[in-house]
């Protein structure tokens, strides 16, 4: 009779095999695209611009609860520097 010890150690090492091999598969066959450079291609205010000041207005929010300063002013009179050139 084998020892219940073996039997729970080849459990989670065919566990771990498993995984590798799910992992090889999937990295085989569903290999992320290459996705463009999306910033800078146009004139228009871009999706990362204005990714980039919502995450300024948001640290302002943050900043306004514990008495900083503010950023987003700075970030706005850039925006309007790139559109201007």
């Amino acid at each position: 009779m084998v020892n219940d010890q073996v039997i729970v150690l080849c459990c989670i090492i065919g566990a771990g095999v498993m995984v590798f091999i799910g992992w090889a598969v999937t990295h085989r066959f569903y290999q992320q695209e290459l996705r463009p450079n999306v910033e800078g291609l146009g004139q228009e205010f871009s999706q990362v611009q204005y990714m980039r000041e919502l995450r300024l207005r948001h640290h302002d929010q943050l900043a306004a609860m514990y008495g900083g300063r503010y950023a987003l002013e700075n970030a706005r009179r850039d925006a309007a520097s790139w559109n201007t050139s």
